[in-house]
């Protein structure tokens, strides 16, 4: 009898254990970005947007579980930044031997941490992007980062990707607003 109870027990606390390990999913980030136009650019500009996190999960939740959320930001950034170079004139081009102008953006953050507290749950939520644009052998480098905090009495995923949506739309916005940018493609 009380070897059953103990088999009992260790199959109870592998299933607690493993229904705390969570599942992987994918982040439902769905940025939101309004362009202005700044300059009346014109020509080529060979646009390339690289990965450069270091980590693709976007949180680990450690609040009753870890639930690791992926993200793949490339198919996110790119029409974005294609439409405000568009929108300022310029044509976006994937081959840099096509142009002297060039504009590489590196994704360096997409990150949310949450602290669960006694009645409420904190999110920190970071966007970073870098920009490097070369015009006619000169360059110009900026860094754009976007850091916000909430709390919440509630969470769910939905929660979790709107604020991941709106620390990256703010860091997109940025970049694409930039007008010191433009002009400097522009010359």
């Amino acid at each position: 009898m009380l070897a059953a109870m103990r088999v009992v027990l260790l199959l109870a606390g592998l299933s607690i254990l493993s229904a705390c390990m969570g599942e992987i999913r994918y982040a439902n980030v769905r940025p939101n970005v309004t362009i202005t136009k700044s300059v009346s650019g014109k020509g080529a500009v060979a646009l390339s947007i690289v990965d450069e996190r270091s980590s693709t999960t976007v949180s680990d939740l450690k609040t009753g579980g870890s639930n690791i959320r992926l993200i793949e930001p490339i198919p996110l950034v790119e029409p974005t930044l294609k439409q405000a170079l568009s929108e300022n004139g310029f044509t976006p081009v994937e081959k840099a031997s096509a142009t002297d102008r060039r504009l590489k953006v590196e994704i360096r953050a997409i990150e949310l941490k949450i602290a669960g507290g006694f009645a409420t749950t904190s999110y920190l939520t970071n966007a970073a992007l870098k920009v490097i644009a070369n015009s006619k052998e000169q360059t110009f480098e900026r860094f754009y980062r976007s850091e916000a905090m909430a709390r919440s009495a509630v969470g769910s995923d939905e929660r979790n990707d709107q604020l991941v949506s709106e620390a990256l739309s703010k860091a997109m916005s940025d970049v694409a607003n930039d007008a010191e940018l433009m002009a400097f493609l522009a010359r």
